[in-house]
């Protein structure tokens, strides 16, 4: 075996998520699934009340 395949010479590679960018990018996503759950859920509370009107 040669020692080209045995050894790498190429620097480990950090995770996205350890950069600044990576924290940013995923604060902003958990951010946006945030609010479309809490979206889904007034409008869900809403829908009667939404429904009542409606139909006047």
């Amino acid at each position: 075996m040669s020692d080209a395949m045995t050894a790498s010479t190429a620097p480990p590679q950090g995770s996205f998520l350890a950069t600044g960018r990576g924290k940013v990018t995923l604060a902003l996503l958990c951010a946006v699934t945030f609010l479309d759950v809490m979206d889904g859920a007034v409008v869900n509370v809403a829908l009667p009340t939404i429904r009542t009107h409606l139909d006047q």
